[in-house]
């Protein structure tokens, strides 16, 4: 018997408190990297949408920016936020910002009715170009003639950012601009 106390009384195990403190210390830590990993998963999901968003709208000013390249007889609104003009197949073509969509119209004959059934705005069947995801929220388009004969150039800047309430509440729009120079002057 005198064995078995010996053993109880040796010291090699933890006690009570020191467990209690061991796992106290491992919920803590464990609820550190567990806050760590779920902001890196939101962050991720934010880079994502930020990177679908933003390829999106490259891909709708390069489509705009090959139209343009080969177009001709410009004429831009007052306010520089339409554009309208001739396409290669002499087709009118209008791009506007409307209510935070961007939007490319083709011209009709007058009292003509659009392909979706609606009636044209200002002889144009406009089309949205982005998703319901991305929101427009300005649209700009410049023409620059210099003093010299020579090409016009067309400057188009786009301000863009998601419609998801967790994206856009985090950041502020992203802007894309670039300039053509149309081939036909």
């Amino acid at each position: 018997m005198n064995s078995k106390n010996k053993s109880f009384n040796s010291g090699d195990g933890f006690t009570l408190i020191e467990l209690l403190i061991s796992l106290s210390l491992f919920v803590v830590l464990l609820s550190v990297a567990i806050g760590g990993f779920l902001q890196a998963v939101r962050i991720q999901r934010v880079v994502t949408e930020l990177m679908s968003v933003n390829d999106n709208m490259s891909l709708i000013i390069e489509q705009m920016a090959r139209e343009i390249r080969t177009g001709n007889n410009f004429q831009f609104s007052q306010n520089n936020n339409d554009l309208e003009f001739a396409n290669s197949n002499n087709q009118s073509i209008s791009y506007r910002l409307d209510q935070g969509s961007l939007e490319r119209g083709e011209g009709t004959v007058s009292g003509g009715v659009c392909n979706d059934g609606s009636s044209p705005v200002n002889g144009f069947c406009y089309v949205k170009l982005a998703s319901d995801d991305i929101s427009v929220t300005d649209f700009n388009v410049f023409g620059l003639q210099g003093n010299s004969p020579g090409p016009q150039r067309i400057t188009i800047i786009l301000s863009f950012t998601s419609n998801r309430g967790d994206v856009s509440s985090l950041v502020k729009p992203i802007q894309i601009q670039t300039t053509i120079s149309p081939r036909n002057f």
